[in-house]
């Protein structure tokens, strides 16, 4: 990693001095403006109990999301920024405004580097960036620190990220000493923090137009044993044919009796026949040590367009084979997508399920924190289905789950 550091910074240094050569020839400098809107009220009610109504974001996994983008554009340099509030500012709640990105960028070489500082926001080696992902691995959106991107061929982009801070992020949050899932910020104890350079990535993606794309990186970890690589690829030499995979091994090097490592991949398929699509989403998370078993979700579903309206059904399985299982779920999911406009979606859905698996909390439940041993992780996901939240996800109390929604996206 110290290697990797020098030569972040050498390259930084070398382009600063061919800065002024490719801006010569830059275009006339733009300003642009960008948003989005998400938002819509839940109704949940857990094995016939208190009906609850909740402020729900389903698009963006949130209670509610609105994003404010800036991009200035000089061709060969430039600054962005994105401002947020999500979550608690729902129903009878105010929340906070926070700059998600804010970052500049600098090409050099005619292009072939560029260099990124700031809070990022940058997709360029996550998995499914040519579309159709769910879980991004990679991205470092919302990321503080330096990213190098080397570009010697049409398709070809790797390199390296060096944070400037040691704060777990996004999908990154990794685990204390004692196996508590936690934010770097937030740890009493200073001892658990390595150093700021192990929550960097190194990284890179190869993308053939109308062929497919493929996605690999590697992140050291925060803690001991808490390595993680993730890998992504798609075929998208047909438009109306969906293939790809995108996964992670996480925990690397903690195998054996008592070990957390596992391997997670996310299989999506669909096929597109004029108005009718038909597809499959397949979840299969498998742990190194038996005890822990393997877990699995599998999403068929189906949806018919007419014009701007598209009624679909959904139908989910889970099972998890944790010693002293297996348990199961299921979950039926009709849903209505209305397109307001070019840019902007409603979507009217509704779900009940039931079995052992039906706790829909949001956040990582971790084998190794005995206080979230009976949480089985999933949330609503943007087509209103139930989208299987892959980290150390174990079995929940049994019974059935009725909920129903409106999701609002607007795009501008």
């Amino acid at each position: 990693m110290k290697k990797l550091i020098v030569l972040l910074l050498a390259l930084s240094v070398v382009g600063i001095a061919v800065m002024a050569q490719d801006a010569a020839a830059a275009p006339a400098p733009t300003l642009k403006f960008s948003g989005y809107f998400n938002i819509g009220p839940e109704y949940y009610q857990l094995n016939g109990g208190a009906q609850e109504w909740y402020s729900n974001g389903s698009d963006s996994s949130t209670q509610g999301r609105f994003n404010l983008n800036a991009k200035y554009d000089a061709g060969s340099y430039g600054v962005a920024f994105r401002l947020r509030e999500q979550d608690q500012w729902g129903i009878g709640n105010s929340g906070e405004v926070f700059a998600r990105r804010l970052y500049g960028w600098m090409d050099a070489f005619n292009g072939m580097v560029r260099f990124q500082a700031g809070r990022l926001g940058d997709y360029a080696w996550s998995t499914g960036s040519g579309g159709n992902s769910w879980n991004c691995f990679g991205n470092l959106d919302g990321f503080t620190g330096m990213q190098v991107q080397i570009k010697p061929i049409d398709g070809l982009n790797f390199g390296g990220f060096v944070p400037f801070n040691s704060t777990a992020s996004g999908a990154f949050a990794k685990v204390n000493s004692s196996g508590v899932p936690v934010n770097a910020s937030a740890v009493s104890n200073p001892g658990d923090i390595v150093d700021a350079f192990s929550q960097g990535m190194i990284a890179g993606a190869y993308y053939l137009k109308d062929v497919g794309d493929i996605e690999l990186g590697y992140m050291p970890g925060m803690f001991k044993d808490t390595g993680m690589f993730f890998f992504g690829a798609a075929y998208t030499g047909m438009s109306n044919l969906t293939a790809m995979v995108e996964g992670i091994m996480d925990n690397i090097g903690d195998t054996g009796t008592g070990g957390y490592a596992f391997t997670y991949l996310w299989i999506n398929a669909a096929y597109k026949m004029d108005a009718l699509t038909v597809g499959v989403i397949a979840e299969p998370q498998i742990y190194s040590w038996s005890d822990l078993g393997t877990k699995l979700r599998i999403n068929p579903s189906v949806s018919y367009t007419i014009g701007d309206v598209a009624p679909g059904l959904g139908f989910v399985y889970l099972s998890d084979g944790i010693k002293g299982g297996p348990y199961t779920g299921w979950e039926v999911d009709p849903n209505v997508k209305f397109t307001l406009g070019k840019d902007t979606t409603l979507n009217v859905w509704a779900g009940f399920g039931g079995g052992k698996v039906l706790d829909p909390g949001q956040g990582f439940s971790d084998p190794k924190n005995s206080s979230a041993q009976d949480v089985y992780n999933y949330f609503m996901s943007r087509d209103g289905d139930v989208g299987y939240t892959p980290y150390y996800a174990l079995w929940a109390k049994a019974g059935t789950v009725t909920k129903a929604g409106i999701d609002f996206v607007w795009n501008f």
